[in-house]
This record gives C-alpha cells, structure tokens and sequence, in this order.
C-alpha cells in the first residue's frame, strides 16, 4: 500500500516557537493507478483534481526578496494581531418561511490601521461562491452579502485575506 508525506517537517527552534508546521499523510488502498507523477498532478492540476488545487508549482521567478519578505511577514503578523482585537460579532436570522439562514457579520475597524498599501477581504470559511468583502477601515463594517445558508453550512469562522499589490496572505480567523 502506498504513502505519501507532503508538507514540512521543520524541527528548528523557530519552527517550534512561532511557525506553523503542516504534514499530511496520503494513503492508498492499492496501488493500481497511483504513481507519484499521477498524485502530483491531482494536487497541482486544476483540471485534474475538479477545480480545487491543494498546491502550486514553485515559480521562482515569483520569489519576493529576503529584506520584503521579512517586511511584509512583520506586517502580516501585525495585522492579524490588530484584527484580533477588533470588536467582532456575528450573527445569524432564519430566512422567513424557510429553512435556510443570512449571515450578519459587524466589525469594528474604526481604529484599525492598517500598513501602507494592504487591505483586507473577508468571508466566511464555508464560502465557495461568493467573493470576498473589503474590510472598511476606519468604519463601522456590517456585512451582509452572506446569504441563503442551510444550518450545516454555518460556521463560526471567517476566512481573511491580506493583500498587498499582488501578494495574498491567507489566515482563518474564528468569530
């Protein structure tokens, strides 16, 4: 039976101090059909793996230098501190005469502040259609796109987006 471990598996003091280290272990039942150049391609390809892709090819033309990196992680790691403490509430109202729910999403963001060119989108995690929402700063935000969920769909977390020109930052978030 095969197996497949993609992922990392840092053991330095930083990753065990503050990085988030992630391995996933892929099991087949046989291994008829499951070469690894046919597992790469399923994690890779959108047209293999029905639109979802888990990981991207490494372009190394898309490197960021060492000095921004640096920059844009100490921005990042800000914003998701200040985003932590905004006031944030969530609630849901039955759809009347119906089984299905709208999604009430209010953040604070009269004080946030946010670093020189980055804004940040919102949705909820279970979201797959809908696109994200610009978080309006320094404005009361009530947000109200989110709508027509069954009561399985609903979920307590949100999925933000930072964006800095082209570059996204991805981190979940829980109401």
């Amino acid at each position: 039976m095969p197996y497949w471990y993609l992922g990392s598996a840092n053991c330095t003091d930083p990753a065990q101090g503050r990085n988030v280290e992630f391995m996933v272990e892929l099991k087949a039942s046989s291994t008829s059909g499951y070469r690894a150049k046919d597992v790469f391609k399923v994690l890779t390809d959108p047209n293999e793996s029905e639109g979802i892709t888990l990981f991207e090819p490494y372009d190394i033309n898309s490197r960021v230098s060492t000095v921004d990196k640096r920059q844009m992680d100490l921005d990042v790691r800000k914003i998701k501190y200040d985003l932590s403490i905004l006031p944030l509430v969530g609630s849901v109202e039955k759809i009347e005469g119906g089984t299905a729910y709208n999604l009430l999403i209010e953040i604070d963001a009269t004080k946030l502040i946010l670093p020189t060119g980055y804004a940040v989108k919102i949705r909820p995690l279970p979201e797959h259609n809908k696109a994200h929402v610009v978080l309006k700063i320094g404005e009361l935000n009530t947000i109200k796109e989110f709508t027509g969920y069954s009561e399985t769909a609903l979920s307590p977390f949100l999925d933000l987006k930072f964006q800095k020109m082209a570059i996204l930052a991805v981190v979940s978030y829980c109401l």
